[in-house]
């Protein structure tokens, strides 16, 4: 993966995060939510809700459910 890959990634994985934070707060049964889930309703705000920026939502607009999923389970560690 090269370097303008892993960055759009980087990016997209912050506004992820920023809409999964937003779902807990407004229900934190959330946190008890299978990934699957959490992915279809992040999806559904990205597509339905005026939650995110304009540059936000350009970054992950395109992505499904399972690239949602994909993404947030996803770690560079090692």
């Amino acid at each position: 993966m090269n370097t303008d890959q892993e960055t759009k990634m980087t990016l997209q994985k912050a506004v992820l995060d920023k809409v999964v934070n937003h779902l807990g707060k407004v229900d934190d049964s959330f946190y008890y939510e299978s990934t699957m889930a959490v992915s279809h309703e992040a999806h559904r705000i990205i597509n339905e809700e005026n939650f995110l920026n304009r540059e936000e939502k350009e970054l992950v607009e395109g992505l499904s459910p399972h690239d949602i999923q994909l993404l947030m389970s996803y770690t560079s560690c090692c």
